[in-house]
Parts: C-alpha cells; structure tokens; sequence
C-alpha cells in the first residue's frame, strides 16, 4: 500500500516526533510505501518556550523525509498538496495535537476530500487540555473532514465521537505504543539538561 504519512519527525523535539518516525519504520517494515512529509517550520520561535524545537542529540534524520509543511505559509501549503498528488497514494495519515496547526490542516484536508482521498487521523489531543473558548469550534472543523481515526485511549475516542458526530466504526482505539530504548549519547546528564 503506498501512505502518506504527515507529522513532525526528528530532528524535532518530543513524543509526538518520535512516534512518526517509529511510525514510519513500522509500515516500511511491514511492506509499505512511506511517503514521510514533515513540517520545514513547526512554529514561530516566538511560541516555543525552549531554546529551540530542534533536538540537538538527534543526528538520524531519515532520508526519505520532505520537510514542507508549515503552519502559518500557504505556498507551503500547495507544496504539501503537490507532493501528495504526484504520490498518489492510497492512504493518507496525519498527526494531529494541537490546534495551532488549525488553518494549514482545514486547508489541506479540504482539498484532500474534494479528492476523494483515504485520510486518517491519528488524535494525540481531541482538543488542548487546558480548554479555551474556541478550542472546540477549530478542532471540529479540520477533524470533521477525516474518513478514519485513531485514537490511544477510549476517554479520547469519546471526546472525539460527541465532538464530530462521527460513527464508532471510524474510531479506532489503538494504545500508545512503547517504543525502543533511545540510544545513548554519550553525553553527561550536566550536558543533556543544558541543552
């Protein structure tokens, strides 16, 4: 099966980049085709409340990845939607988490339904944890244009369902995984915690 798989990947930061590249590896693993577009900016560094959204340890980037995404650039935009039609593929997964990516998702996924493309959703926060007025509103209109979910626990799934009124059989309840050990750096835990 050819997939497009869209999410941050390293060198960024966190779990959630950790995830699609464990992701990644796992459906080339069982014989897919991994198209792996990520994002060339994340946010604003003005939003990042690090030094940088970068993992300085992370020096395996994946060679396949197309960093073009991003989140407030609507040429960037059309790329990513570029890129996917000239794969063709036959299944498209994005990471979703927070709302921020609202307007670059809502465009995407839009155009990706007028397309009639297969799209998945895998749902890390239905919406953030600490609510605001409109987090609902936003989450609604870029989840409701999804054909399938993922969800890691029921409590999300739940949130998703009464929030898109969507049918139980899009939902899939699928625990978080547990991934590899990290590979040791080398470096002293003084090092690491400075970075």
């Amino acid at each position: 099966m050819k997939i497009t798989l869209i999410g941050p990947v390293y060198p960024y930061r966190g779990g959630i980049a950790l995830f699609t590249s464990s992701l990644a590896r796992e459906l080339e693993g069982q014989g897919h085709q991994v198209q792996l577009l990520s994002y060339n900016r994340q946010y604003p560094s003005w939003l990042y409340p690090g030094k940088s959204d970068k993992d300085p340890v992370q020096k395996n980037v994946d060679p396949r990845v197309q960093f073009l995404f991003s989140p407030l650039n609507p040429i960037d935009w059309l790329k990513t939607l570029r890129a996917i039609k000239k794969n063709n593929p036959d299944l498209i997964v994005v990471q979703w988490w927070t709302l921020f990516w609202t307007p670059a998702y809502h465009w995407l996924f839009k155009r990706l339904r007028k397309q009639n493309q297969r799209l998945v959703v895998i749902v890390h926060n239905t919406v953030p944890h600490e609510k605001k007025a409109f987090d609902e509103f936003f989450a609604r209109a870029v989840l409701q244009q999804a054909n399938e979910f993922i969800c890691m626990n029921p409590n999300d799934a739940k949130k998703l369902q009464q929030l898109i009124k969507c049918e139980a059989s899009q939902i899939k309840i699928v625990p978080h995984p547990v991934y590899q050990p990290f590979e040791p750096t080398g470096m002293t835990k003084e090092e690491l915690r400075a970075l």
